[in-house]
């Protein structure tokens, strides 16, 4: 039989039961939390995974664009371990070391490279290994075809994840077409330094930038002398602006010049030479630089007009020979027609100079002729001409006679007292008088040949009347 329970026992049950009620809504809340939670967590880890997916396929896809970059790469790219073991190799310089893929794995980096750059100080896996961040040489490989080209080596450090260095990573860069530029620039310095034209190189505005030894040599100006200034620095005084305006437009219309300058040594001496100009465009069609060339031309220009010199001069005594004379007469004879004036041609004949040659010989024979020559000149006005034709035969041009008897007679009358004095040759007294024949334009010709040979006869007529005689063609003979 069941006791009864007391009112505390029941007391005591009520609050046993309200215990457990509460503990029962408390789990099952706390369960309800939990469940909430554990849908938050697995929806993060199914996005977690779902981003971990995407990483791996991001990564997957780098390695593949890595890899054709890796391979596809001009430049020829190995890693080397630090044991000098190839850990990988691209296809460009597999083709240039003409390997494949197995059989270069199995090298050693010194089977790529020379051994003195793998043994020797300069080693870049060496100086990776002993710290270097970057290493840059030129090496010389030898291809699969037996061809040598030479390739510059950039390394640097390849490093695991915990920053422990794994080896190298090598760039092989052909530079074949940088050293073939490299020894054109050498040999254009070699040229640029050795040849014997003056070179200057100035920017757009003139002012000088380079010079080669050249320069100097000729203008007396060091490079330091001149580098930054103004090419002008050589200019004389021997053009004017409008000169080197015309310089100037030649180029800005067809980037180049050359012809004749007069210019000025440090030393102040004046010297003509040969320029060349030539405008410089950078990659854009605007002039950069200007180059000059010029070369000293003074003697040449002095042997030139020596040349011209003897070619229109009488080597003994200066004066205009034949050929010079025929000019002059020409021109004086167009220059008296167009103004309507006349010109007296005089024929000079020395008498008896066969004498002087025989008695005293010929050295005192030339001294005469070379006196004659000064004598005849002093007689004349600076608008005469006086010339040799040869042997003791002297030839005048009279231009611009206003009175044939008066200007010419009185010329000649010069001639004849001057010739009065005796000369003086080497302690020899001599005294020679001459014979003159005289035409004059337009009465006796109009024509160089015609007055000559009038002017000639006349000389002859007189000679033929005794020594000392002046002749004039149309007058009669005046002693």
């Amino acid at each position: 039989m069941i006791e009864k329970p007391t009112y505390k026992e029941l007391e005591q049950m009520v609050m046993g039961l309200k215990l457990e009620t509460r503990d029962f809504v408390t789990t099952k809340k706390l369960l309800a939390q939990l469940e909430r939670k554990l849908e938050i967590a697995n929806r993060d880890l199914e996005q977690s995974l779902e981003r971990a997916n995407q990483m791996i396929v991001e990564a997957e896809i780098a390695y593949l664009e890595l890899n054709q970059i890796f391979n596809n790469t001009s430049d020829g790219i190995c890693v080397i371990d630090v044991n000098s073991n190839l850990m990988r190799i691209n296809n460009a310089l597999l083709n240039y070391c003409g390997l494949d893929a197995d059989e270069a794995l199995n090298l050693k980096c010194y089977d790529l490279l020379n051994n003195t750059l793998c043994h020797g100080p300069n080693c870049p896996l060496n100086l990776i290994k002993a710290g270097k961040t970057i290493v840059e040489c030129d090496v010389k490989i030898k291809t699969g075809n037996g061809a040598t080209i030479p390739f510059m080596i950039t390394a640097k450090p390849f490093r695991g994840l915990d920053a422990e260095l794994i080896g190298m990573v090598a760039d092989f860069k052909d530079i074949t077409e940088r050293k073939r530029y490299e020894e054109q620039l050498q040999l254009s310095a070699s040229v640029f330094d050795n040849t014997i034209e003056a070179i200057t190189i100035t920017d757009a505005k003139g002012i000088i930038e380079k010079v080669n030894p050249a320069f100097a040599a000729t203008t007396g100006y060091t490079a330091e002398e001149v580098i930054g200034k103004n090419h002008r620095i050589l200019n004389s005084d021997h053009h004017g602006p409008e000169f080197y305006k015309k310089i100037l437009d030649a180029l800005i219309q067809t980037d180049c010049w050359s012809g004749e300058v007069w210019n000025r040594r440090k030393n102040g001496e004046a010297f003509i030479k040969w320029l060349s100009i030539t405008a410089i465009k950078d990659a854009w069609g605007q002039t950069g630089h200007y180059v000059s060339v010029f070369r000293d031309i003074t003697d040449i220009k002095r042997s030139e007009e020596k040349i011209k010199y003897q070619a229109y001069h009488d080597a003994l005594t200066g004066l205009p020979n034949r050929l010079l004379f025929m000019d002059r007469l020409e021109m004086a004879l167009a220059h008296a027609k167009r103004h309507e004036q006349m010109v007296a041609v005089m024929f000079l004949d020395l008498d008896d100079f066969k004498n002087v040659n025989d008695r005293l010989g010929h050295n005192i024979g030339d001294l005469l002729l070379r006196e004659v020559a000064k004598r005849l000149k002093m007689s004349c006005r600076q608008s005469d001409t006086v010339s040799r034709l040869g042997g003791d035969e002297f030839t005048l041009i009279l231009p611009e006679i206003q009175n044939e008897e008066h200007n010419a007679i009185r010329i000649a009358n010069r001639i004849n007292t001057s010739f009065s004095k005796p000369f003086i040759l080497n302690g020899h007294e001599i005294l020679v008088s001459s014979s003159i024949g005289i035409s004059f334009y337009p009465v006796d010709g109009e024509d160089v040949e015609t007055l000559l040979k009038t002017a000639d006869k006349a000389m002859y007529r007189g000679k033929e009347k005794g020594k000392q005689q002046l002749n004039l063609n149309h007058l009669p003979q005046v002693n």
